[in-house]
């Protein structure tokens, strides 16, 4: 799904726009978990990424690199590397397009909390159809195979999250309507 970059030089960074992005700490946390580093690169042909660079602005005058950094811990961000445009006219000078207001990175974040609640309602989903007996179990589960810390968030908010889920009203659902079959005499 997402395409890892460390890189050592600098000429694959003057090629590549890293976007600082707020997110949620346990999206951070399962970012890393996953990918291995809080540094993603999303590749090329997705939606996400057009997405990104179709949303990039450019940078206003009054722009304060050191605010930036002060404004943001690291601990609370994830950086994504998108590629400069390639087929956007030289009027609009591509190169300075690398900057996001508060909106589109609020806009990003949402986006990528969502991500993770989907795939969160999928794991649970997809355990208690196999077989598992409770809620909780998958829930510990899921947080132990993507070695999330119970510091970041906590039980009860995934499990109202996935008390909340159209996933459940779904499980719920087939509970409902499954019933054993019937024994025939022949």
């Amino acid at each position: 799904m997402l395409n890892v970059s460390l890189f050592q030089n600098e000429t694959v960074c003057e090629m590549r726009i890293p976007l600082e992005i707020k997110v949620h700490p346990v999206v951070r946390e399962y970012i890393v978990s996953t990918t291995g580093s809080d540094v993603i690169e999303p590749l090329p042909n997705t939606n996400f990424y057009k997405r990104i660079q179709f949303i990039l602005q450019l940078r206003p005058k009054d722009y304060n690199e050191s605010y930036l950094k002060r404004r943001f811990r690291r601990n609370a961000t994830i950086t994504i590397l998108v590629g400069r445009f390639n087929s956007v006219p030289q009027k609009l000078n591509p190169l300075s397009r690398n900057y996001l207001d508060d909106y589109r990175q609020n806009q990003i974040s949402r986006e990528l909390y969502k991500g993770f609640k989907d795939i969160f309602h999928n794991y649970v989903f997809a355990y208690m159809r196999g077989g598992g007996k409770q809620q909780k179990h998958g829930i510990q589960d899921f947080c132990s195979v993507y070695d999330l810390t119970l510091d970041r968030i906590t039980y009860e908010m995934l499990k109202k999250s996935w008390d909340r889920s159209d996933e459940k009203k779904i499980f719920k659902e087939m509970l409902c309507t499954s019933r054993p079959l019937k024994k025939i005499n022949i």
